[in-house]
């Protein structure tokens, strides 16, 4: 069994308790800064990937943006495990032109900064709050203070790109470093176990929905209620996951239950009925797909009353 977790999860305790178990391997991600060597590799030594990502790109003729991979061992946790770092460059695209918009935001707040400290204004003459409001300024964009340096003399403040700081940025920009100590896997399978992890990721977002399954607010206080209020939500994950695997299409469960809410029905009860009649709005193609998958038949908008209400049952 291969347990697959992100990097907050992989605590030194974790990792001693599944390397005291032959039958269980792990796949968990590395921080890039705490690897600034790998994370630093240039593209040219990475191989392309023969993986199912991959292979829908050379379907669309993107062949610029293959994910491609390089292979080592390093001792980590006290063992050595094998290593591999991703490349993606349209990742690395973003972050490119994500940076290059926030160090034009830092370079426009600087300009500001050297105005009032030249013309003399109050609270504006001190460099050390000057710098504090830099950092500041840097945190709240999430960068590195260490891009721009900043100097001072008595008449102006001089400021100028760390280049250096700059390059080992970029070069850190699309690498992913995923971790195993699996090392009968091949490069493929190693990346494949990592990216399923979208599929973990998806149920915590879900389990936060407030229209979908909500854990928390928890209105609950005593321990029976709290269990079975958590019971209820994974009960919630499993048949929502079920319903994933039932309509086939690669649609998520927020995605289906959020065109579900949308489909309103009416009660119509003709002259002489004995029953009253449930019909729906014309679905879309989404809506009625879901339905054919659930064994629900659409005709004419319409469907059996027996059967429609064991569907919103």
């Amino acid at each position: 069994m291969t347990v697959v977790f992100d990097k907050g999860m992989n605590a030194e305790d974790n990792l001693a308790l599944i390397d005291s178990r032959q039958q269980i391997h792990f796949v968990t991600t590395y921080s890039t800064y705490f690897a600034e060597e790998l994370a630093g590799l240039d593209p040219r030594h990475f191989v392309q990937l023969d993986v199912v990502k991959n292979q829908k790109l050379i379907g669309k003729g993107k062949e610029e943006d293959l994910l491609s991979a390089y292979r080592t061992t390093r001792t980590l946790w006290g063992q050595e495990r094998t290593v591999v770092v991703t490349f993606n460059p349209v990742t690395k695209r973003k972050k490119l032109y994500e940076l290059n918009g926030k160090l034009d935001k830092i370079r426009a707040e600087l300009i500001e900064y050297r105005r009032r400290y030249r013309t003399k204004e109050t609270q504006w003459q001190n460099p050390k709050m000057i710098l504090a409001r830099y950092r500041k300024f840097c945190e709240g964009l999430y960068v590195n203070p260490a891009y721009y340096r900043l100097s001072f003399t008595p008449d102006t403040l001089h400021f100028s790109k760390d280049q250096a700081e700059i390059r080992a940025a970029y070069a850190m920009m699309g690498k992913n470093i995923i971790v195993t100590d699996n090392h009968h896997w091949s490069t493929e399978e190693i990346v494949s176990a990592c990216l399923d992890r979208y599929r973990i990721e998806q149920q915590f977002r879900v389990s936060k929905a407030s229209s979908h399954v909500r854990v928390n607010p928890m209105f609950h206080w005593t321990d029976s209620k709290i269990r079975c209020h958590l019971l209820t939500c994974v009960i919630a994950l499993c048949g929502l996951r079920l319903l994933e695997l039932k309509v086939a299409g690669g649609h998520s469960a927020k995605t289906m239950m959020e065109e579900m809410h949308t489909l309103n029905c009416v009660l119509s009860w003709e002259n002489g009925a004995k029953l009253p009649q449930v019909q729906i709005e014309e679905p879309n193609e989404l809506q009625a797909q879901i339905l054919t998958s659930l064994g629900y038949q659409i005709k004419n908008g319409s469907v059996l009353q027996e059967d429609f209400q064991n569907l919103i049952g």
